[in-house]
């Protein structure tokens, strides 16, 4: 489902996932951007879990979250990956 809200191989594709909530749907893995060295972070996030229910944390701290999958960390997240999905923008 990820996939065809962030890029929808077709118009139609794209008018119909257009009111999908994306918040419920894309996890902190699809909006996530790669690792880059950064060590001043707020915490770890689960790649899997859904932006809505990272939502209030993220939004608390100007610092970004690693995203973790598997114990590893893969990437990062933070409120300019966020709140585009919460206000119902597309992500960057």
């Amino acid at each position: 489902p990820e996939e065809l809200l962030l890029r929808p191989a077709t118009a139609y594709v794209a008018e119909f996932t257009a009111e999908a909530p994306r918040a419920k749907i894309l996890t902190a893995k699809s909006v996530m951007w790669p690792l880059d060295g950064t060590n001043d972070i707020a915490g770890e996030i689960q790649a899997r879990d859904s932006v809505q229910a990272v939502a209030a944390r993220i939004e608390h701290t100007c610092k970004p979250f690693v995203v973790v999958e598997n114990g590893q960390r893969i990437g990062l997240i933070d409120r300019d990956a966020v709140m585009p999905i919460l206000l119902g923008q597309d992500p960057a």
